[in-house]
């Protein structure tokens, strides 16, 4: 009698430990489906951008940046849900890096908003372009990731912090002989 209560305790157990994993592998493969679909609706957008900042010394038209921009907001403001922590700084930073070099109108996206472009600088206008690099990067490691916890786990530094901590700018220096503000508002 023991020996067929172990084997039906024993199949039991087998049966609930093949659902449990089943269960698991069902639900990262959704998450990872999730993360991938979010990812390729943000990676061209944010791309564009990093294309039109490489263009920014000839591409002065308000609108093709505020079509730009409120379209990356947009799908962001979607994949945010699903981004782990560390990266739903990417729409705040874009907006940063983005309206830092080519103006601030870009930034504040109000109804009664009129944009316009600042002057040209070259500097500004690489500076963002290269975190937007990191931050298309980053999203992609994001979206490969085959573990969900690991894919949590993706970190992006704000835009300022990237600036700090890669020798670029920190708030209140000099660039090119000038005085420039400080145009960034995370920490």
């Amino acid at each position: 009698m023991s020996e067929i209560a172990a084997a039906v305790g024993g199949a039991v157990a087998e049966a609930g430990a093949r659902r449990l994993f089943e269960w698991r592998r069902d639900e990262q493969a959704d998450w990872r489906a999730l993360r991938r679909r979010h990812a390729e609706a943000v990676v061209p957008r944010l791309d564009y951008l990093r294309w039109l900042l490489s263009r920014a010394e000839v591409e002065r038209n308000p609108g093709t940046w505020a079509q730009a921009v409120i379209s990356c907001i947009a799908v962001l403001d979607g994949a945010e849900a699903v981004l782990p922590w560390e990266l739903r700084r990417i729409k705040h930073s874009m907006r940063d890096a983005v309206g830092t070099a080519v103006g601030m109108g870009l930034v504040d996206l109000l109804p009664t908003w009129e944009p316009e472009l600042s002057p040209f600088d070259r500097v500004w206008s690489q500076y963002a372009q290269e975190y937007l690099e990191l931050a298309i990067y980053r999203l992609q490691t994001w979206q490969n990731m085959w573990s969900n916890r690991r894919a949590a786990k993706v970190q992006l530094p704000t835009f300022n912090t990237w600036l700090a901590d890669t020798g670029r700018h920190r708030s209140g220096e000099v660039l090119d002989g000038t005085a420039r503000e400080q145009f960034c508002s995370c920490p």
